[in-house]
């Protein structure tokens, strides 16, 4: 049965850079679909193609880095580069034997923190690196991706995808966006998260950073990551929930960031006299893998589930970032909280012209209240206020003209 391939909205880029620079790397979490875009968007037949998931590859790789690239010649792309990172002095000879020429490599991983150090050693002007999440709301809807700004006539000519019953847009959120789940391939969801905790999170930290004797602590730690996304980080309480020190919470939530499954958002460096909270902010890439954590397996689960609001936010804001990196762009994007009053903005973004300012709320009735934390940047240039919601209509807030009220389907 042939399953539906979303087009991926960074493969153009990839195919800009690849005429640019001698390597592309591209990195993410496993089965989010990299390999499937360099080959059905990205290369053409001249490529050698290798995944270094092939035992022989591997060994050979591993082994014998020189008789590797005499048998696969460039251009070459090369799957699963943690599996073989001694190949990297091999492919910085090759580059400046040929005077740099652009085109050459393609790497692909999944396990950054293995070779993230080497790739700044070896190759870091002869590199350009891309990073691709699972797939966005934009690519499922098949819409063109815009980095994320408040925009009013941007968000109107795409008004009709707005147009979502909260079953569905709750479904969405549930059910996640890695391919193999939205393309059907894969119809049930805890059995496939069950299997992607085992074999691509515990086995590839198991494998590439230190043994883990517990299991179970491992997916305590999990959970315990889990139930704080959409929340400041606390280190201490998640390592005591999870029955392990501190550090070892350390090391596993640093693996989780470098593979791609968590990120970090941290406060905005306002300037202001205020007392504000200094400690970032933890989200879950995928909400699906979230859920699946959290004991969600159904819409009225989650509906009735009291961290909805947080599952909901990390939803925007995972959506938020990942139009940024699918446009080849660090996102730039804050919170703001005082410390003192707890008034707070969910979304601060940083565009280098003037800011725009974003509150998440699960609802669709608001007030005045929902926003006080936007005069927090009084005095900056604030180019777009908005309330990010699940509403089906774009509109202006009744108590100000100037806030507007955005369906999270459109991000």
């Amino acid at each position: 049965m042939n399953f539906k391939y979303y087009k991926r909205h960074l493969a153009p880029i990839a195919k800009k850079l690849l005429k640019e620079y001698p390597c592309l790397m591209v990195s993410g979490p496993r089965q989010v679909g990299k390999s499937t875009m360099i080959i059905e968007q990205v290369i053409n037949n001249d490529w050698n193609t290798i995944t270094l998931d092939d035992f022989d590859q591997k060994e050979l790789a591993v082994t014998n880095p020189k008789l590797f690239f005499e048998k696969n010649k460039c251009p070459i792309f090369i799957d699963e580069l943690q599996h073989a990172p001694n190949l990297m002095p091999n492919i910085k000879i090759i580059i400046d034997q040929t005077k740099q020429k652009p085109g050459q490599f393609i790497l692909t991983g999944s396990q950054m923190f293995k070779f993230n150090e080497r790739i700044k050693e070896r190759l870091s002007t002869r590199t350009a690196v891309l990073h691709l999440r699972s797939l966005s709301n934009s690519e499922i809807q098949e819409r063109e991706n815009f980095p994320f700004v408040i925009d009013m006539h941007h968000f109107a000519s795409i008004s009709r995808y707005s147009q979502i019953k909260q079953t569905k847009n709750l479904e969405n959120i549930l059910r996640g966006s890695l391919p193999d789940i939205v393309n059907g391939k894969r119809k049930d969801l805890t059995i496939f998260y069950s299997s992607y905790i085992e074999e691509t999170l515990y086995g590839d930290i198991n494998e590439n950073i230190l043994k883990i004797k517990d299991v179970n602590k491992f997916n305590n730690f999990l959970k315990a990551t889990a139930i704080r996304s959409g929340q400041l980080v606390n280190v201490h309480n998640i390592a005591e929930n999870a029955e392990i020190d501190d550090d070892t919470a350390i090391v596993w939530l640093h693996a989780l960031e470098s593979m791609g499954i968590i990120f970090y958002l941290h406060p905005f460096s306002a300037k202001l006299t205020k007392k504000l909270l200094k400690k970032p902010k933890l989200y879950f890439y995928d909400t699906g893998l979230l859920c699946h954590l959290l004991n969600i397996d159904n819409v009225d689960k989650l509906m009735g589930h009291k961290n909805l609001g947080n599952i909901f936010e990390t939803w925007c804001i995972s959506e938020i970032s990942k139009s940024y990196l699918n446009s080849g762009k660090n996102p730039h994007i804050y919170y703001l909280t005082n410390a003192i009053n707890q008034e707070k903005i969910d979304v601060v973004i940083d565009n280098g012209n003037g800011l725009y300012l974003a509150e998440i709320k699960f609802a669709t009735r608001f007030s005045k209240s929902d926003v006080t934390g936007f005069s927090l940047l009084e005095g900056h240039k604030i180019l777009g206020k908005a309330i990010i919601c699940p509403s089906d209509t774009i509109s202006a807030t009744p108590f100000d003209k100037d806030i507007f009220i955005i369906p999270n389907s459109l991000i």
